[in-house]
């Protein structure tokens, strides 16, 4: 993951006997690590990141990326829980929707997922979190040179209504307007 060219980690949480969450980010500060990026919300993690530099990139389960497309209550919900109790003293930078659905069954609800948690953000008077989502590298049907990269079809297609319905929904919402694939 890169940002403005520093280095971020990703922090994943599957596995056993990890560290107490305060420890790995105290982990990442003792490395001067700048960003990290969160694949699921964990209030304990979210915690332990509340009052440090950390930029955060916090992602939904794909799990949720149905429900999150389907109503804008799911959204509110999500923001609610997620990213209002934090926003004080979590430097949220994006919000990740899903990670590396598409191409797959579950892209077709990407586009208005995106749209639905910028809905959510700014009903929460929160402008400032980019949202965007995750896409494997197996999307891509050129990988080199970096100048001839390009998608697969089913790729192309799914990022095509992602980048039409953000679109919209900014012509709506200019406050929000921030869109990126990572």
């Amino acid at each position: 993951m890169i940002i403005a060219g520093a280095i971020g980690i990703n922090y994943g949480l599957n596995g056993d006997n990890l560290p107490a969450p305060p420890a790995v980010v105290g982990l990442y500060e003792r490395c001067h690590i700048p960003s990290v990026r969160l694949f699921e919300p964990r209030p304990e993690v979210l915690q332990a990141l509340r009052g440090k530099p950390l930029q955060v990139i916090l992602g939904t389960r794909n799990e949720d990326i149905q429900s999150l497309a389907t109503t804008l209550d799911a959204a509110n919900s999500w923001v609610a829980a997620n990213i209002v109790p934090y926003r004080s003293d979590v430097n949220f930078t994006y919000i990740t929707v899903g990670n590396e659905v598409i191409p797959g069954p579950m892209s077709q609800y990407i586009a208005q997922a995106i749209a639905n948690m910028y809905t959510a953000l700014a009903d929460a008077a929160i402008t400032y979190i980019k949202v965007s989502t995750v896409v494997p590298g197996s999307s891509l049907s050129i990988s080199y040179p970096p100048s001839a990269g390009a998608f697969t079809h089913e790729a192309a297609a799914v990022i095509s209504r992602i980048q039409l319905m953000t679109t919209k929904w900014v012509k709506v919402q200019p406050k929000a307007s921030r869109f990126s694939i990572i």
